[in-house]
């Protein structure tokens, strides 16, 4: 009796659905703002070009007007170096309102892309496979493939939560897209939760204009760089 018991036991629960995956992530933990943080890249600014090491630093936050916003908003204020010289702040990077996470962001060395209104990174406070969003604004593009100052609209969307291996290890990331009509201006983005941004792609008419990998982050009180280790 007791072994027929352990064995209908034994197949309950190996027929047992696993536990479901959560449907979001907070945005606040795909791209955290934490002082002292600090996230390094490897960058290429187009096809064969040579790979420039970028480095964000996130010094404090700070108070900050943006256009389309009638309050200041409480942005992390980054410091941002460049391998072989130029260092300067990284203009309103993720400025995080209500909990939901915005890009505003210039001065990517040869390549650069503004917003305004800030850009939302997710959509909402929660990033969800399936949620989509529209912007419409100002936006300012440098480069060496052109350059655009002018009105556009864009599309975004979680795309999914998928493996993505960089060098500085293996992540579970969400995946987002941005699509502007004017420039075609295509931005794919994947956020690892806790980490941040862990790979970047911009693409303009078809043709890469910038990619980033990230090859090793810090995180406030955790004892130093992660490189390499994953989370």
């Amino acid at each position: 009796m007791r072994a027929r018991a352990a064995l209908l036991l034994s197949l309950l629960l190996g027929c047992a659905s696993p536990a479901p995956e959560p449907d979001g992530a907070p945005a606040a933990d795909l791209q955290p703002c934490d002082t002292g943080r600090t996230w390094t890249y490897d960058a290429r600014f187009g096809p064969g070009e040579p790979a420039l090491r970028t480095t964000f630093v996130l010094l404090a936050r700070e108070r900050r007007f943006f256009p389309g916003w009638d309050r200041a908003l409480p942005t992390p204020n980054l410091y941002l170096s460049f391998d072989g010289g130029a260092t300067h702040l990284d203009k309103g990077l993720l400025p995080e309102v209500d909990g939901v996470l915005h890009l505003a962001r210039e001065g990517l060395h040869r390549a650069s892309w503004e917003y305004a209104p800030p850009i939302p990174l997710f959509g909402g406070a929660e990033a969800v496979p399936g949620a989509s969003w529209k912007w419409s604004g100002r936006l300012r593009l440098r480069g060496e493939a052109g350059e655009y100052d002018g009105p556009s609209t864009a599309l975004g969307r979680v795309e999914a939560r998928e493996e993505v291996e960089v060098p500085a290890g293996v992540f579970p990331c969400w995946r987002t897209r941005v699509v502007h009509g004017e420039p075609p201006l295509e931005v794919l983005r994947w956020h690892a939760p806790g980490i941040g941004l862990v790979k970047e792609r911009a693409s303009l008419g078809g043709r890469v204009v910038y990619e980033a990998d990230l090859l090793s982050f810090s995180l406030p009180g955790a004892g130093g760089d992660r490189n390499g280790a994953g989370p």
